[in-house]
């Protein structure tokens, strides 16, 4: 099984866990009529070139002069007018229309790609803030130690009060530092309770990899829908440009007619036509012309689209080579620990290394573990970005 085939039914596993989305109901809904207002304003829009049949019932009571009662007519009629040509502008009607709802479908599955990585955002920033939080109180207990030696060694005169202020200060801005994290973790599940009720510990979050670029910007959603909208606008071009051609119009109607003590004949009378037009608007050109001007807008638009989504993705590239890079010097600096608390260890257990010693390394020790953690989900957080840009199967 390759990663791609892994990653689609991880997310499958996310997405559907037990036939039930973590999404909140009422985001659920949202989506849903948001799904069917969609598809059914594109079948309306697909067929709106096609004329209605138009249908009328009429009774008229009359007295004429010198007559002594009242006559009637009723009268039921049938009609109907089609555009069988347009100069192109019932295919690019059609094509419009396709065009249109291709473009609207994408749109509802970047907003609901957004919903899921709002819900992995959130999971992956409440995980991120708890190990922040356990590096804090790690090195608030460094701190706590620092305080301790320098207080020890100002009261026996071996170092100044700025010294030991300075050790008090350290103390309280981590102090608080923490208290921020805490608020921010308590935040973090706030901003999941946008999404889901479900608790962050109850939805799983597959891991993510980096896709290549070639196939992040073919599947992008902004770079896909910039690629619509230039389909979209020459369709639009191309209608308007019809709107001033000829066009071949087929005319048709039936009616029927009875009488009620009137010297008339009623009975049923037919019709049917073509009609061949051709507009001759002031504005015309200057029409055609606009919609010409964003159409080659935008395309402009689609290329710049796609160089500036290239260019964050590069970004994001960076920024994870940057992480990974700092992981590397964690794992140096974790060789190294271990050599300084085997030897500390050794020392204390000689007498001549106090326990602060060993406790210091082995919290920075743990910093340098947390820090490797924190870094792995900055990681992931900024594949999840990547990931719910773009489109595809399995999703």
């Amino acid at each position: 099984m390759n990663r791609r085939t892994w990653l689609l039914l991880a997310l499958s596993g996310l997405l559907q866990a037990e036939g039930e989305s973590p999404l909140s109901p009422q985001k659920q809904e949202i989506l849903k009529q948001k799904e069917a207002e969609i598809d059914r304003g594109a079948e309306a829009l697909r067929y709106d070139w096609i004329a209605p049949l138009n249908l009328s019932l009429s009774h008229t009571e009359q007295k004429s002069p010198g007559e002594s009662g009242f006559g009637g007519t009723s009268q039921a009629s049938a009609s109907w007018s089609q555009d069988l040509f347009r100069s192109g502008g019932i295919t690019y009607a059609i094509r419009y229309a396709d065009a249109k709802h291709t473009y609207d479908r994408l749109g509802w599955a970047e907003e609901r790609d957004s919903y899921r990585l709002g819900i992995v955002t959130a999971v992956l920033e409440i995980r991120r803030q708890t190990l922040l939080c356990q590096r804090s109180a790690t090195l608030l207990k460094n701190l706590e130690i620092a305080l301790f030696i320098k207080q020890q060694q100002y009261e026996a005169g071996a170092t100044d009060i700025t010294e030991l202020n300075d050790a008090i200060m350290a103390r309280n801005s981590e102090q608080k530092n923490l208290l921020s994290l805490e608020q921010a973790l308590a935040d973090a599940r706030s901003e999941l309770k946008r999404y889901s009720d479900l608790e962050a510990e109850a939805i799983p979050v597959p891991e993510f990899f980096i896709p290549g670029r070639d196939a992040y910007l073919a599947e992008n959603y902004a770079a896909a829908q910039a690629r619509l909208q230039s389909e979209v606008a020459y369709d639009t071009y191309r209608i308007t440009e019809a709107s001033y051609l000829p066009a071949l119009t087929f005319n048709t109607a039936a009616r029927y007619t009875e009488y009620r003590d009137l010297q008339s004949d009623g009975g049923a009378s037919y019709s049917a036509g073509l009609t061949l037009s051709l507009p001759l608007a002031y504005n015309g050109a200057e029409a055609v012309e606009a919609d010409r001007a964003l159409m080659l807008r935008r395309k402009a638009e689609e290329a710049d689209t796609v160089r500036e989504e290239g260019i964050g993705y590069e970004q994001s590239r960076n920024l994870i080579t940057r992480y990974e890079k700092e992981n590397g010097v964690f794992r140096q600096n974790l060789a190294l620990y271990d050599t300084l608390i085997d030897a500390i260890r050794k020392g204390v257990e000689a007498g001549y290394k106090t326990g602060y010693d060993l406790q210091t390394l082995e919290n920075t020790k743990t910093n340098d573990l947390l820090s490797m953690k924190i870094n792995d989900i900055n990681i992931q957080m900024e594949l999840a970005k990547l990931h719910y840009s773009t489109q595809g199967e399995g999703k």
